[in-house]
């Protein structure tokens, strides 16, 4: 690469097991349960489940719920479920 070449693109895709395991996390750190989280995010337990399951996207919407749950910025949590891909 010469110095006037862009820095190569990263490719990036949302992680739906990243995302659960952050949710998870953080529920943890805050001694919460994720029934707690569900309740507090005005979800139903079978759509939280549902929409943190490893292999789902949940609505941007039940992102921003679930993130004031657990008292963080929404944009952690999108962070924490991005993932490179080759």
């Amino acid at each position: 690469m010469n110095a006037t070449s862009p820095p190569p693109t990263r490719n990036e895709e949302w992680s739906g097991e990243l995302f659960r395991a952050a949710v998870e996390r953080l529920a943890q750190e805050k001694t919460l349960t994720l029934q707690e989280v569900a309740r507090r995010a005005a979800l139903s337990f079978g759509y939280f489940s549902h929409a943190a399951s490893r292999h789902r996207s949940p609505r941007a919407d039940a992102i921003v719920r679930i993130a004031v749950a657990l008292g963080v910025p929404a944009s952690q949590l999108f962070a924490a479920s991005i993932r490179l891909i080759e």
